[in-house]
């Protein structure tokens, strides 16, 4: 059961989520969210401490409810380093289709909104820590390519996947999903790992 706290904290969170699409990201204001939330902007305030607050906790909550941080756990407990990374590889591209959509009306949105953009550098930064975590393991075994560091093969994997690369290869080049994480997966393991 959730306490009348968290009851007006998801409200805020689901009115955030909502003008942002039904304004393709821009210029949705702290008195919107909280008239769609039936709540004072003083309560926003209060919930999130700023607008940036907000828009940190909306894709970490939206990331919640994807199962996101349970599939980097998961994917983080396969004991081969190597396997390990294409697990974690793989759970991501499984959840891009997903995210595509906030993907888009943050991106859309950073350019011009400090909150957005500070949103957007906290999750793609948090991609790229999990695919460094997980490439340390693969170069203490010895299987990352010698002229790479975790950070920099963390940065290609990144960008390979990245929404920006689902954007332009699935929704706008018709590639299928599958099609498209298959590229991912195959790609990474040819720019960053060892030759066998």
């Amino acid at each position: 059961m959730s306490s009348p706290a968290e009851g007006t904290r998801e409200r805020i969170l689901r009115a955030t989520l909502d003008l942002m699409e039904a304004q393709d990201g821009r210029g949705v204001t702290v008195a919107e969210i909280a008239e769609e939330a039936g709540v004072s902007r003083q309560a926003v305030y209060l919930h999130f401490g700023s607008r940036t607050g907000l828009m940190l906790a909306l894709v970490e909550w939206v990331d919640d409810n994807l199962g996101i941080p349970d599939a980097v756990s998961e994917a983080m407990c396969v004991p081969d380093p190597v396997a390990r990374f294409e697990t974690l590889l793989r759970a991501a591209a499984e959840f891009e289709p997903r995210l595509a959509a906030l993907a888009r009306l943050v991106d859309t949105a950073r350019d011009e909104d400090d909150a957005a953009r500070a949103a957007w550098e906290d999750r793609m930064e948090q991609r790229k820590a999990a695919f460094t975590t997980a490439l340390e393991d693969v170069a203490s075994a010895g299987a990352l390519r010698a002229d790479l560091t975790p950070r920099r093969a963390a940065e290609i994997v990144w960008n390979l996947g990245s929404p920006a690369s689902y954007r332009n290869l699935v929704l706008d080049s018709g590639w299928t999903h599958a099609e498209w994480a298959d590229f991912v997966v195959d790609a990474a393991r040819a720019l960053v790992l060892a030759p066998e």
